[in-house]
C-alpha cells in the first residue's frame, strides 16, 4: 500500500479513521504479555476493529521506523495502521476475507495489540486450513465457519507504552515451505527494541531474513553480533547524536558492508552511521547530517556530508574555487582516516575536534577530477595535496610552514591543477631529450627553493630497446642524461625517492 495510506496510533477521539465495526466482546489479546506469547489473556479493555478488504496478501499494520524531529529529538517507533478505502457497511468479511485488528486504550490512545488475517475456507481437502492461533470465542462464532486465521501479527509494549516487539505467526496452510505444508504454525520475530532508564530507544532490529522463523528466538537473545541492528546514541541534552546501522561479519555482505581495502571486514560488526549535526536555520535536515563507515573496536573509518561549511577550518582555495558543475559531482566533502580510525566520541559538538586527528579531506573539483588533501593532527594546512583523474596525477608536497616543496606530475594536465610548460621547464633545466607527457611512464618531478623558484629535477623519455632494438622503452633521469631507472623500475624510484604512490589516499567512493 502507498505510504500515504498509513496512520500511526492516535488519540481515541480520532480513532475511527475509516476503521469500522467495533466489537465489544474481549478477545484473547494483550499488549503487555510475555515475549513471544501470542495467546496472552487481556488485562485491560480490548477493542476489535474490523477491516473489510479484498486484499489478503499483506498485513494492514506495520512498525513505523525510529525518527527524529526538526530539533533532533527522538520520535519513537509506533504501529501504523492502513486506512480502509471507505467505511464498510457490514461487520462481516467479504468473499476474499479480511483483517481484524485488536487493540486497547492506554493514556487516551488506542494502540494495536494484534492483527489477524482471515482467509476464506475452500472445499478442497488438500489443506487442513488450520488457524495460525486459536481465535477468541466471539471471533470463532462470527467467522470460523467460513474463514480461518491465516496469519497473525502481535505487538508487545512495556508498561510505559513503548513498543518492544512485533511477531508474526503463520498458518501451516498459508506459506508452505518447498511445496510441503507445515505441520504446525510458524512463529517468528519481526521487530525488537530496547530502551534506557530515561525511556530513550537505544537499540532495535528488523529480523526479516535473519533466522526469521525460529520459534524459540526472543528479543533478549539478539544483539548487533548476530543480526542487523540500529543503535541510537544521544547528546547530553537528550537530542539524538547518531543512528548506527550495523551488520555482523557472520552475515552475507549487504548494504552496510564495508569497502575498506585493509582487511576492515574482519571486524566483529561493521556498518554505517548517520550523525545529526546541530540544527541550523536555513539548512535542510537532510543536508545537516554526516554519514560514516564504522566497525566494532575500530571507530569511524570515513565521513561524508553535504554541509559545505563542514570543518571549514580545513577548506583550502581549490575547494572554494571549484567550478559550478552538476550537484552530483561536487556536492559532498569526504574525510578518511587511513592511519588510525577516530573514536565515536569525535562526533560530539558537530565534530568540533576533528582537527585533533590525522585525516584526508577529499572532494570532487570538477567532473572526473578528485582532490585529496592530507592533514597532520592539529594542522589546518595540508602537508600533501593530490589531484587525480583517470589518466593523470599531480602530487603536491608542502613543508610544515605550508610552502610548496615538490610536485610530481604524471600523465596529462589536470583541470584545476597548475598549467604545466614541460618543454620550457626541460629547456631551462638543460634536458636534451624529448620528454614524455603521455603514457604509463610520463613522470616528471619539480622541486622548489625557499623563494618558490621551480626546477625540473626528474623527467622521462623513450629510447629504442628490447628485441631487435625496435621496441620503445621508457627511461627516467636528470638533466645530465644519466638514467636513474627504466622500465618496470621507474615506479620503484618514484615511490622510494619521491614518495609517489598510485594508491589512493581516500577510499570513500564518490
Amino acid at each position: 500500500m502507498d505510504d500515504g495510506c498509513w496512520i500511526k496510533s492516535v488519540p481515541v477521539r480520532a480513532s475511527a479513521l475509516a476503521i469500522a465495526g467495533l466489537l465489544a466482546a474481549p478477545l484473547a489479546v494483550a499488549c503487555t504479555g510475555e515475549a513471544g506469547d501470542t495467546q496472552a489473556v487481556a488485562t485491560s479493555t480490548v477493542e476489535s476493529r474490523l477491516f473489510v478488504t479484498d486484499n489478503t496478501e499483506g498485513f494492514a499494520t506495520r512498525v513505523s521506523p525510529f525518527d527524529t524531529d526538526a530539533q533532533n529529538r527522538a520520535v519513537l517507533p509506533d504501529v501504523e495502521v492502513s486506512q480502509a478505502p471507505e467505511d464498510p457497511s457490514s461487520e462481516r468479511f467479504g468473499a476474499a476475507g479480511g483483517t481484524a485488528i485488536h487493540g486497547e486504550h492506554s493514556d487516551g490512545r488506542w494502540r494495536v495489540c494484534r492483527e489477524e488475517r482471515w482467509q476464506p475456507r475452500t472445499n478442497s481437502g488438500a489443506a487442513r486450513q488450520a488457524d495460525a492461533v486459536a481465535p477468541g470465542a466471539e471471533a470463532a462464532r462470527r467467522w470460523s465457519r467460513d474463514f480461518f486465521v491465516g496469519a497473525v501479527r502481535t505487538y508487545r509494549y512495556d508498561a510505559a507504552g513503548r513498543l518492544l516487539e512485533a511477531r508474526d505467526v503463520v498458518s501451516p496452510d498459508v506459506l508452505p515451505q518447498a511445496g510441503v505444508a507445515w505441520l504446525v504454525p510458524k512463529s517468528g520475530l519481526l521487530y525488537c527494541a530496547r530502551y534506557d532508564g530515561q525511556g530513550r530507544m537505544t537499540w532495535s532490529i528488523d529480523t526479516a531474513g535473519v533466522g526469521r522463523w525460529d520459534p524459540g528466538k526472543v528479543c533478549a537473545d539478539l544483539s548487533e553480533d548476530t543480526v542487523d541492528s540500529l543503535r541510537v546514541t544521544y547528546n547530553e541534552d537528550g537530542s539524538v547524536l547518531a543512528l548506527l546501522r550495523t551488520r555482523p561479519s557472520s552475515l552475507p555482505e549487504g548494504g552496510v558492508a564495508l569497502m575498506h581495502p585493509d582487511g576492515y571486514s574482519d571486524a566483529g560488526w561493521g556498518g554505517t552511521a548517520t550523525f545529526l549535526l546541530p540544527p541550523r536555520q536555513g539548512i535542510d535536515a537532510a543536508d545537516n547530517t554526516v554519514s560514516a563507515r564504522i566497525a566494532e573496536g575500530r571507530g569511524i573509518a570515513s565521513l561524508s556530508t553535504r554541509r559545505k561549511d563542514f570543518a571549514a577550518y580545513d577548506a583550502q582555495p581549490p575547494y572554494h574555487e571549484r567550478p559550478q558543475v552538476e550537484a552530483q559531482y561536487n556536492a559532498k566533502v569526504y574525510y578518511d582516516f587511513p592511519d588510525a580510525d577516530i573514536p565515536m566520541s569525535a562526533a560530539r559538538d558537530g565534530f568540533a575536534d576533528l582537527a585533533d586527528y590525522p585525516r584526508v579531506r577529499s572532494y570532487v573539483y570538477d567532473k572526473g577530477v578528485r582532490v585529496e588533501e592530507v592533514f597532520a593532527a592539529g594542522r589546518h594546512a595540508p602537508r600533501q595535496r593530490v589531484w587525480r583523474s583517470r589518466f593523470a596525477l599531480r602530487q603536491e608536497d608542502y613543508d610544515a610552514a605550508g610552502k610548496l616543496q615538490q610536485v610530481v606530475h604524471y600523465g596529462d594536465e589536470i583541470p584545476g591543477g597548475h598549467a604545466e610548460d614541460l618543454a620550457g621547464a626541460g629547456r631551462r633545466a638543460g634536458f636534451k631529450q624529448v620528454l614524455l607527457t603521455k603514457g604509463g611512464s610520463a613522470y616528471r618531478v619539480y622541486r622548489y627553493d625557499r623563494n618558490g623558484r621551480e626546477r625540473l629535477e626528474l623527467a622521462c623519455w623513450s629510447t629504442m630497446g628490447g628485441a631487435g632494438g625496435v621496441a620503445e622503452e621508457a627511461q627516467c633521469g636528470g638533466a645530465d642524461g644519466k638514467v636513474r631507472a627504466e622500465g618496470t623500475a621507474i615506479e620503484g624510484l618514484l615511490r622510494d625517492t619521491y614518495g609517489v604512490s598510485q594508491r589512493r589516499l581516500a577510499y570513500t567512493p564518490m
